[in-house]
């Protein structure tokens, strides 16, 4: 694993998360405590910045962590399709930047919560989401 390379998507990450907010970085500094160039750091994917300059980063743009030792077979899926370039991507990428879907904590309460997305938008999102459920169920199969 390349850990610059991790750095940059995680500070990307961030930062896409604290744009997405409407949270300008000196909100961050001031609600963190951090200085400006510490912010930058972070979201640059720079080394050099400590634990707990990242929890006040993400405290400052409310962004919850959870790690988990099992692996999600949900998660897993979603990682190795969201840079696919079509409706299953794409609801892999929009997935990714759901917090509510992040409060799932169980594959069950994932795919319930992908569930019920569906009729709530557009027919092409609905059968976009159809589809990764689909596919999803291709790949859980491969799996055992």
């Amino acid at each position: 694993m390349d850990e610059h390379h991790e750095r940059e998507k995680i500070g990307l990450v961030l930062s896409s998360l604290r744009q997405e907010k409407g949270i300008s970085i000196n909100v961050v500094t001031k609600l963190s405590g951090l200085k400006f160039e510490q912010v930058k750091i972070i979201e640059e994917g720079h080394s050099g910045y400590t634990i707990g300059s990242l929890i006040r980063y993400l405290d400052a743009i409310k962004v919850k962590v959870k790690f988990s030792h099992v692996i999600s077979k949900v998660l897993h899926f979603i990682e190795l399709n969201k840079d696919r370039n079509d409706p299953v991507g794409d609801v892999c990428t929009d997935l990714l930047r759901d917090n509510d879907f992040y409060d799932c904590e169980t594959d069950t309460q994932r795919l319930s919560y992908i569930r019920g997305l569906i009729d709530l938008h557009s027919d092409a999102v609905d059968e976009a989401i159809r589809r990764f459920l689909k596919e999803y169920a291709i790949f859980k199969g491969k799996l055992k």
